[in-house]
């Protein structure tokens, strides 16, 4: 990473932003030469070397475990040569020991010692943090939001901090409980899950915890929406599936609604400012644009998003989605690096509203981010956090070269407006959605609702963004790993009968490759959600192939030739 080796060259004391110590570690073994010894220290292990000099070396292994300002003087004392990286900055103590020590690091350099400088970094699992590492910021010479090493991890053979040490396994009984499975670490421990671990998760059908959570969760969205469970059922079998999924239709269909609802019924719900706030938030700005890092903490965390959603036009560019550009960073370093915080990158859960509007240097990016996961930023790729990918459009793209990327949404449904003999539950619904906004927290609602009919047009939390990573790895390895006809051969008719229906279809609806295995996938999470795994594939998980025509046309025709296919 050329960033890191700039840092190197004018920085001895740092601050790197990393979703684990893992990552950090890694990224510092790669970039250090080979001679430099690389030590760690950590609350639970004290001092341990990473990479150290087989004939020895002057640090003490295990030492100062409940004492960072003892390992940093240690550190300090010892030859030249050698890195030092404090895990869990976050949470050291309020020591003005520690602060002289690591002032004294930082100042080495500035003193012009001839001795080879000493580089010291803080490992923080967050933002710039608050206390200690929040106020050491002044004495760092870069900005903390260079390095955000959690999207780093892309090597197979991952060292630890402390060298074999195996990373901390959680209680699986958490997956009972949404509140205690919705948590940073359990995001980490999915995203990384040992096979062992999923074995014994399947084994003991905790992952049915989720299962029935998601069915909550369209319970509640059938109640609000009228004539919308086909649409609901196919949100969620590809959130499970993690497959960009593409809502047509005309407008005023409630395509952005049910993504919104269906994001506040996994836990996310979008944070707006108060225009009357405006003052406050420029105030907030020019602070940060002083270095304040106390403000920058507080102004990302209120806003930063796991919900993202915008209306995309012809005149969009990237900086709206993707970030601007870090200027300061661009003139002191040359390095183009966009700031991705709140925005999409960074989101799990993602709405593009008539997507085939953007433009081609939006299109080029969504493109690695639609399928790879990938998001290319400082000539390095960051694996993003989406989940989930929902485009709509009032219709399908008419230009050829939009092809391409019209195929990225290999599941494309329809957004009907509702029918005529349910125009009154619709009417009904809706003023009663209306009246919902009378309603303050602390109200007694039956004053207004004594048939408790709005309270039951509210969706609350029931499932969580886990329980989509849980499933799509249980829907992998629950159906015979490798093998697509499943233990026993449960699924042999259905691979048959979806062969022979995907050969029928493929060149009158231009089926390609890409969506015939996508669909095949769909199909197994599916099955899932419906609870058929262990009876294996069957004929009704086939309706799949409803869902990869063309337009509204082709779409509504798919169902009835699946549908006469299999019977």
């Amino acid at each position: 990473m050329p960033t890191f080796k700039k840092l190197l060259e004018e920085s001895s004391l740092m601050i790197i932003r990393a979703a684990s110590a893992e990552v950090a570690t890694r990224l510092v073994q790669d970039e250090l030469e080979d001679d430099i010894e690389i030590w760690a220290w950590s609350a639970e292990s004290g001092l341990g070397p990473i990479r150290a000099d087989a004939r020895g070396s002057d640090l003490t292994p295990g030492s100062s475990p409940n004492n960072p300002t003892e390992a940093i003087k240690q550190f300090l004392a010892a030859p030249p040569d050698k890195f030092l990286i404090l895990l869990g900055a976050e949470s050291l103590p309020e020591d003005t020991g520690i602060k002289v020590a690591l002032k004294k690091a930082a100042d080495s350099r500035e003193e012009g010692e001839a001795s080879p400088t000493r580089w010291v970094a803080l490992v923080l699992a967050g933002g710039p943090g608050k206390g200690l590492p929040g106020r050491l910021l002044e004495r760092v010479k870069i900005d903390p939001e260079i390095l955000t090493l959690s999207v780093a991890d892309t090597t197979a053979t991952a060292a630890s901090p402390m060298e074999g040490r195996p990373a901390t396994a959680l209680d699986v009984t958490d997956i009972k409980e949404v509140a205690k499975f919705d948590s940073p670490e359990w995001t980490r421990y999915l995203n990384n899950l040992p096979l062992k671990v999923l074995a014994e998760i399947c084994a003991k059908e905790l992952y049915k915890h989720s299962v029935n959570r998601l069915e909550a969760l369209r319970d509640d969205l059938d109640s609000i929406f009228v004539g919308k469970r086909d649409l609901i059922n196919v949100m969620c079998w590809c959130s499970v599936a993690h497959l960009p999924m593409l809502l047509l239709g005309t407008w005023g269909t409630a395509k952005s609604m049910l993504v919104r609802q269906f994001a506040a019924g996994l836990g996310i719900t979008s944070k707006n400012r108060e225009v009357a706030t405006e003052d406050e938030f420029v105030r907030d700005l020019k602070k940060l644009k002083d270095g304040d890092a106390s403000v920058a903490d507080r102004l990302h965390r209120k806003h930063e998003g796991r919900h993202f959603e915008y209306l995309v036009t012809r005149f969009t560019t990237p900086e709206e989605l993707i970030g601007t550009i870090d200027v300061d960073l661009l003139l002191s370093h040359g390095v183009f690096l966009r700031k991705t915080r709140s925005l999409m990158p960074r989101a799990e859960i993602v709405f593009l509203d008539e997507v085939f509007k953007a433009n081609s240097s939006i299109l080029n990016v969504l493109l690695s981010l639609i399928n790879e996961r990938l998001f290319y930023n400082a000539g390095v790729p960051w694996t993003v956090n989406m989940v989930m990918l929902f485009g709509a459009s009032n219709e399908p793209p008419q230009e050829e070269e939009l092809g391409a990327f019209f195929d990225r949404f290999p599941i494309r449904t329809l957004s009907d407006p509702v029918a005529n003999d349910q125009l009154e539950d619709l009417l009904q619904r809706s003023h009663a959605l209306q009246c919902a906004s009378l309603i303050s927290p602390g109200d007694d609602v039956s004053i207004l609702d004594p048939t408790r009919e709005i309270a039951a047009l509210r969706v609350t939390q029931q499932a969580c963004v886990n329980d989509l990573r849980l499933l799509r790895r249980v829907a992998l390895f629950k159906y015979g790993g490798t093998d697509i006809h499943g233990p026993d051969n449960k699924s042999a008719r259905f691979v048959e009968q979806f062969r022979s229906l995907v050969l029928h279809l493929r060149d009158p609806y231009d089926i390609s490759d890409r969506t015939a295995g996508h669909l095949f996938r769909l199909a197994r999470c599916k099955n899932l959600l419906e609870g058929n795994e262990e009876k294996g594939l069957n004929d009704s998980d086939l309706k799949v192939l409803y869902y990869c025509g063309k337009d509204a046309q082709t779409l509504r025709q798919l169902r009835g030739i699946v549908d006469e296919m299999i019977g």
